[in-house]
Order: structure tokens, then C-alpha cells, then sequence
């Protein structure tokens, strides 16, 4: 009886957002269409919102971990401003590849290739 009831929901539910996709594919919206289509390809998957606190207990509360992405970030970017603010130096990339660093030619060097 229970199976049938939420078939049959189910059924409306589908048919509720076959109608939606027609009515965004008279609009042009390309994009909301590929959006409708790939949650209903992938189907319902639930996100759960874990992270440890200071302490190390699990924290669930959507407020609580907000806050506490918050407070990490917060004290991530201090320390970075008090870095840069502290070296007076500038900051330069140091990009590593597999290839050995080649001395690019000098004025000289180009001249005499000529």
C-alpha cells in the first residue's frame, strides 16, 4: 500500500517537472533545461554537513559549521596579511617544471646570430 502511494507521488512528481522542462524549453533556456535533465538523470543524492570543532567533537548544525569555516578563514587570512605586511619583501611565484631553466639570449647574442 505504502510502495504504491509513493509510486504513484512519485509519478506526479515527474510529470510536474516534464511540464516545467517544457514550459523553460518554449522559453530558450537552454542552460535550466541540461540543469532539469541531470538531476533527474542522477536522482537525489542528500549532503550531510560534517566537520570537528576545536574540541574534535562532530558538529551537524548547518549554523555551526558555518561559523566554524568562518573562524578558520578568518584567522587564515590574518596570518596571511600579518605575513605580508611583516616581510617588506615582494612576493615572487617560483614555478618548478621538469625542464632545466635555460638563460634566455642576451641583445649580443641575437645580434650575432644575424
Amino acid at each position: 500500500m505504502c510502495i504504491k502511494y509513493l509510486d504513484k507521488k512519485k509519478r506526479v512528481l515527474f510529470k510536474s517537472k516534464l511540464e516545467q522542462m517544457e514550459i523553460v524549453y518554449h522559453n530558450n533556456e537552454a542552460k535550466r533545461i541540461y540543469q532539469e535533465v541531470n538531476s533527474i538523470r542522477k536522482g537525489f543524492k542528500p549532503q550531510t554537513l560534517l566537520i570537528r570543532d576545536k574540541v574534535g567533537d562532530i558538529v551537524s548544525n548547518k549554523e555551526k559549521v558555518l561559523q566554524i569555516w568562518s573562524e578558520y578563514y578568518k584567522k587564515h587570512f590574518e596570518l596571511q596579511d600579518r605575513m605580508d605586511d611583516n616581510s617588506g619583501e615582494e612576493w615572487t611565484m617560483c614555478v618548478q617544471t621538469t625542464e632545466p631553466y635555460v638563460v634566455p639570449p642576451n641583445d649580443a647574442e641575437i645580434d650575432g646570430n644575424k
